[in-house]
């Protein structure tokens, strides 16, 4: 068993000062269940969830499972219809969710293929139910609407391991993810949607070549299809890249890159992303930087020392990163450049059961609309970088975040 549990303050303005905490079992009944409570307040947010799920945790696994539920309070300003100057409601809704999916074997069809290419069929619902918000009386553009969404897709996944080291560690072997994925997703919104039907593609692929790395890209087309036009939809380009470490002297060196692109189509007024967040640029944090479309890359380089102290090792990693970010109105070429700069250390002990801890300072040279230097203490905990998953456990939306 391997069980987490978590603390995080954030300071800063008002309206982004609070606390988050959350609970995790892992691999319940010996069966690779997973539970999950968490919760976070803050000036103008509140939430708390549950789950309860199981992942196809390796290639074989036949069944995928899970159920949610998320309870949350938001303060969003809008624009009144018969009022000057902006307004603040508060949102308040339940989401319910649950899935199950059935992983087949391909190579009892076709003996020349391998059992890890597998054929996935899964089926889902989605719901998501406001209350107590009388303000919604005017909401004639339907930002607000509940959701009762039915899910069903179908995919074909191939995935493999191999092993390296010095990726998230410092030296432990790490099991990495080869493969590809392709899926199909479709459903129906039998709650208030403006837009019924829904569509969605999901092609993801990652492979280690000799000498070159480790390249994984990933592309997520969907929205709701009204009069054959795709509306409130996401296009999703991600690609990520990581070297082969390689020796200078006594030192091991590795080399990472985590690039972005994401546009929204015929999404509501009113909805927007952001470059903050776990999908954006390193550390940055500004909510009121805007847009319906993003582009961004963030770089890395990490060199681990071969001494150690009293069990602590040490690495030195340098960081840098850039972000656009427009409307559908405008290329993004046309916008502020954003951008990032940092140092720091990565600390770990190899006689504790813990992982690494990252301590960094990032330079931006732009917060704001104004260019306007800011320098930020721990900007980023952990890396960018993320595996691709290469497996279809559940129907679900592209997210635009």
């Amino acid at each position: 068993y391997h069980h987490q549990a978590g603390f995080r303050y954030k300071a800063g303005t008002d309206s982004l000062k609070g606390h988050s905490a959350y609970f995790i079992l892992e691999n319940l009944n010996g069966h690779f269940n997973r539970a999950e409570v968490s919760y976070g307040t803050s000036l103008t947010n509140r939430f708390s969830q549950v789950s309860f799920s199981r992942d196809f945790y390796s290639p074989l696994t036949l069944w995928s499972y899970g159920l949610g539920y998320k309870n949350a309070a938001n303060q969003t300003e809008f624009i009144p219809v018969r009022h000057n100057g902006r307004e603040r409601i508060d949102l308040k809704y339940n989401t319910y969710d649950a899935w199950i999916s059935r992983s087949l074997a391909l190579d009892r069809v076709n003996p020349g293929l391998k059992p890890h290419q597998r054929l996935v069929v899964n089926m889902g619902i989605t719901s998501k139910n406001y209350f107590n918000n009388t303000e919604f009386i005017n909401d004639s553009i339907r930002l607000f609407y509940n959701e009762n969404l039915l899910l069903a897709g179908i995919g074909y996944s191939s995935r493999e391991y191999y092993r390296d080291t010095y990726i998230y560690g410092f030296g432990e072997y790490e099991d990495v993810k080869e493969g590809f994925l392709v899926a199909l997703v479709g459903g129906r919104d039998l709650g208030s949607s403006p837009f019924h039907s829904y569509g969605a593609i999901n092609i993801s692929s990652a492979k280690h070549f000799t000498q070159l790395g480790h390249f994984s890209a990933a592309l997520h087309l969907g929205g709701y299809i009204h009069s054959k036009k795709l509306h409130h939809g996401v296009f999703d380009l991600g690609f990520s890249w990581f070297g082969d470490s390689y020796n200078l002297g006594q030192y091991k060196i590795r080399h990472f890159v985590y690039a972005g692109y994401l546009k929204g189509i015929r999404r509501q007024t009113g909805e927007f992303i952001s470059l903050s967040g776990e999908y954006g640029l390193y550390g940055y944090d500004n909510p009121q930087v805007l847009g319906t479309q993003k582009a961004f890359i963030n770089l890395e380089n990490v060199c681990y020392l071969p001494q150690s102290l009293w069990g602590f090792q040490l690495g030195v990693l340098a960081y840098a990163g850039m972000g656009l970010i427009g409307d559908n109105s405008t290329t993004l070429l046309q916008t502020n450049v954003y951008q990032v700069y940092g140092l720091g250390f990565i600390i770990k002990n190899q006689y504790l059961q813990m992982g690494p801890v990252r301590i960094s300072f990032g330079f931006y040279p732009r917060v704001g609309d104004v260019s306007q230097p800011f320098l930020k203490f721990n900007p980023i905990k952990s890396y960018n970088l993320r595996f691709r998953d290469l497996q279809f456990s559940r129907p679900e939306l592209p997210q635009f975040r």
